[in-house]
């Protein structure tokens, strides 16, 4: 993320921060505009900018697992959360918010479907 985004965008920050540190960079403006822009097109080229953090991370692979790219959402996501407190992801959580994505992309896939097939 902080490849793409860039320091000028997202700050740094670290693990070793202080709890109260890292509530204060999660509400700071930047970080509030990089989680707001998750989902966004980043350029001209409408590609998200979860793509281009999923291309940095999963770099020239075709077919990613669903898996793999539903982890990098969620990482992403909870990351920049301002309602979930901590940089560092436990694996309960994101356990919990893997399989939301991997039901939301199963939802999203069968809604294209259905219009494909009613088209």
């Amino acid at each position: 993320m902080f490849q793409i985004f860039g320091e000028k965008e997202l700050p740094m920050i670290k693990s070793t921060y202080s709890p109260s540190e890292i509530a204060n960079w999660k509400n700071t403006k930047e970080v509030a505009d990089c989680y707001k822009k998750l989902f966004q097109s980043m350029d001209s080229t409408d590609a998200l900018v979860l793509d281009r953090i999923i291309d940095k991370v999963l770099p020239f692979e075709k077919n990613r697992p669903l898996i793999q790219v539903a982890l990098i959402v969620a990482v992403c996501t909870t990351l920049l959360n301002p309602k979930y407190e901590r940089i560092q992801l436990s694996e309960k959580i994101m356990k919990d918010k893997v399989a939301h994505f991997l039901v939301s992309f199963c939802n999203l896939f069968i809604q294209i479907m259905i219009i494909l097939i009613l088209n």
